[in-house]
């Protein structure tokens, strides 16, 4: 048998037939992409999702957090952590960078509270991004600190979000 490929790693990571050990265990894998599929992949182990955390603010490991961010089984522990990596990606290189991490943890109805209005804090995020998750995010909790933001739009976006949400659509 020949060198293994990174899209040999890649396949892998992606398959349903691939064991939480061997997802742990490619979890070190040194391809981004290789790692932000172990991150999606549903077999993934909840503890393995916090060791796949970005330590850092590279934008190449923006797929990585974005993937665990939507997992609804990832530790509060991950979600919090990405939560600052918001923040801190927010600060590093402007409000633009980090808007799908943020609106996947603003969606995911595991991201704990605290770090959910930490998300939504004025000083933290541009009225741009808090109307935009008026208009993606189908979390009732989410969409009532909104009601209550500074901004007028945000307060109307996330009104109409919520009695849409109860009219059921």
């Amino acid at each position: 048998m020949g060198p293994i490929s990174p899209r040999d790693y890649l396949n892998e990571a992606n398959s349903s037939e691939t064991t939480a050990k061997r997802l742990d265990s490619l979890a070190r894998a040194e391809w981004e992409f290789v790692r932000a599929a172990v991150a999606a992949n549903p077999k993934t182990d909840p503890q393995t999702l916090v060791k796949l955390v970005p330590a850092g603010i590279r934008l190449l490991d923006e797929s990585i957090a974005v993937a665990i961010a939507r997992r609804v089984d990832a530790p509060a522990e991950a979600l919090r952590a990405l939560a600052r990596r918001f923040n801190a990606i927010s600060d590093w290189s402007g409000r633009s960078a980090g808007v799908d991490l943020g609106l996947a943890l603003l969606s995911n109805p595991s991201t704990p509270n605290d770090a959910i209005v930490e998300l939504l804090a004025p000083a933290r995020s541009t009225p741009h991004f808090r109307a935009r998750v008026a208009t993606t995010t189908r979390l009732a909790s989410v969409l009532t600190l909104l009601r209550q933001d500074i901004s007028e739009k945000v307060r109307k976006r996330a009104e109409r979000a919520l009695e849409r949400l109860r009219a059921g659509e």
